[in-house]
């Protein structure tokens, strides 16, 4: 995610093609989306098991969680608003998280449902992806309007809660109680692994950093490689 918005961040402010094209191109940036929303699933299931049997601290860190996404999402909001306007973000990746850990707290026990509501969710997101409808208050469910909407980071709840929905059905299904039932040999110890494990127990920090960062070092070098030119 970070070298493929670093690429896209410099196309940007470079002015210059898009290194990565074609269906390359697609599966990077899907396939990234993909896994993130599925990790993102199965974390939920984690991250509750500590507490299954205490349901009043399962829903209160599910509240705390999902409007501190949410209230990233609306910042994101406001600030593409101000810097991009034309395609700023009204549904992006953080409102999607934060809806959708909501949405989830009901079925996060659930195995099969969750995989069969997931499966019903995607083809249902797809279909609807190719239609375009005459009003802009359902965008955030998928319904996109006419007249050429566009923004920089979209994903409605149809179809990207299906691979929450998956991702929880693979939490409960791997991790039943919390309890891995994948039998892998323990590499924490070395060092790649650690900071493998640094990056997503930072994930959301680094999602909300690395935009703003390469935005500001790409300008510099774009600023300084014109002044010599």
């Amino acid at each position: 995610m970070v070298v493929y918005h670093g690429l896209v961040d410099y196309s940007f402010v470079t002015g210059s093609p898009f290194l990565i094209t074609g269906i390359i191109n697609l599966l990077w940036q899907d396939g990234t989306v993909i896994l993130f929303l599925l990790l993102f699933g199965i974390g939920t299931v984690l991250s509750t098991s500590k507490h299954s049997s205490q349901p009043k601290i399962v829903f209160k860190k599910t509240i705390r969680k999902s409007s501190l996404l949410f209230l990233w999402g609306m910042i994101i909001t406001a600030i593409t608003f101000i810097f991009i306007r034309k395609e700023y973000v009204v549904f992006g990746i953080m409102h999607l998280l934060g809806t959708c850990t909501l949405l989830q707290y009901p079925l996060r026990k659930l195995k099969y449902l969750n995989l069969i509501l997931g499966m019903i969710v995607i083809i249902l997101g797809n279909y609807l992806s190719g239609c375009r409808f005459g009003f802009t208050f359902l965008i955030w469910l998928g319904f996109i309007p006419k007249g050429g909407f566009s923004s920089v980071d979209y994903f409605p709840i149809l179809p990207w809660y299906g691979y929450i929905l998956i991702g929880v059905f693979l939490g409960n299904t791997l991790y039943p109680n919390g309890v891995s039932r994948l039998r892998i040999k323990d590499y924490s110890g070395f060092r790649i692994i650690k900071f493998l494990t640094f990056l997503g127990r930072h994930s959301l920090k680094i999602y909300l950093i690395h935009q703003p960062l390469f935005f500001a070092l790409l300008s510099l070098f774009n600023f300084f490689s014109s002044g010599f030119n």
